[in-house]
């Protein structure tokens, strides 16, 4: 009798243990999928690095202080890349993609503007057609320009940097054939050096964007945004903080995407349109009282895909903000414009250390 008893225990143990080995075997195995990597190199050019005035432009002889550590307003630029894709089955028939892109942008004419990016992404799917999508990224130390701290005595020119983080969520669901709709809410923020921390920015805005792949070949989408962009650092202390830099953005645009089937694969053009209302109504800041502005960014790339695995893409930009306000030499001080261009070399590698 207690030999069948031990021998029932045994079997239970034997069914336990394999069912645990089986499922920590399954788990490994959702977990062993391959990993996709591409990585690119841009080589291009910016035809106005500092997004400098006209009228900055004109007369930089007169004050080269602007110009930073550049010689001229304009710069080659290379930018490597390195994005990497893993796809763990996490849960059975939802899709969980991972998304981390890594970049450096190097100017040739400025090593304070030369930058690095970071960004990662992650994406599930929940039901037919629908995905909710998680995402950060950082540039930690952003070179804008040199200008004069007027919180110092000596009203000598410092450099400003700043970091540039943004976190934000999306769900996209389906609305009628080949057609879907995302929601977005994302969170920016801007924290200047020490030198000028009055430009302090938390910005939060929403998006609901419409794509749709109905009309083939072309793929269509256009969106919506507002939001709204707090100072923080307004009356922390400093002189330069009496004035308040806040303001509300709204933006709306699109892009059209043509799939190709001969010499290249597909071209796409877009154009973003950016307001801004600024909030400040003190006579004393005539920099931002009552100042608008709009912002017209219209981009275009070509791309070509190879068998062995690697893309040639052409891509352009141009960028041009509009500025309203009361006093012309406003106007004239915080409107620019400006062009850029480049080419990018890609690879894509399946990486399968599992098999």
């Amino acid at each position: 009798m207690r030999s069948e008893k031990h021998l029932m225990l045994f079997a239970f143990l034997l069914f336990a243990g394999s069912f645990t080995i089986l499922q920590a075997q399954s788990l490994v195995n959702r977990l062993l999928t391959p990993v996709y990597i591409t990585s690119s190199m841009m080589f291009g050019y910016d035809s106005n690095v500092l997004k400098l005035s006209e009228n900055e432009i004109e007369t930089t002889g007169e004050n080269l202080w602007i110009l930073g550590d550049m010689d001229t307003f304009d710069s080659g630029m290379i930018r490597p890349a390195l994005k990497i894709e893993y796809s763990p089955v996490i849960f059975s028939d939802h899709e969980t993609r991972f998304t981390v892109d890594t970049r450096y942008t190097y100017y040739s004419q400025s090593q304070k503007k030369t930058y690095s990016s970071a960004s990662v992404k992650m994406e599930t799917h929940l039901w037919k057609y629908t995905w909710l999508k998680l995402g950060y990224s950082i540039q930690p130390d952003v070179y804008l320009r040199t200008f004069v701290d007027r919180d110092r005595i000596n009203q000598d020119p410092f450099t400003c940097t700043f970091a540039n983080e943004t976190v934000w969520s999306s769900i996209s669901f389906p609305i009628v054939r080949e057609t879907w709709i995302t929601g977005k809410v994302k969170q920016n923020n801007q924290y200047y050096n020490t030198s000028f921390t009055e430009f302090d920015i938390e910005k939060i805005g929403a998006e609901g964007r419409i794509t749709s792949v109905y009309f083939r070949p072309f793929h269509l989408s256009i969106f919506y945004a507002n939001a709204e962009g707090e100072n923080t650092s307004y009356n922390s202390g400093y002189i330069s903080t009496t004035f308040d830099r806040s303001y509300l953005e709204r933006s709306f645009g699109g892009y059209v995407k043509l799939h190709c089937k001969k010499w290249i694969n597909s071209i796409t053009q877009s154009i973003a349109v950016s307001q801004r209302f600024y909030q400040s109504e003190d006579s004393d800041d005539p920099i931002h009282s009552g100042r608008e502005q709009e912002e017209i960014l219209y981009r275009i790339f070509l791309k070509k895909e190879f068998q062995s695995g690697f893309a040639l893409e052409l891509n352009g930009n141009y960028r041009s903000r509009t500025t309203f306000s009361e006093f012309d030499w406003v106007e004239d001080l915080k409107s620019f414009s400006k062009f850029d261009f480049g080419i990018t070399i890609s690879n894509n590698t399946i990486l399968d250390l599992f098999y």
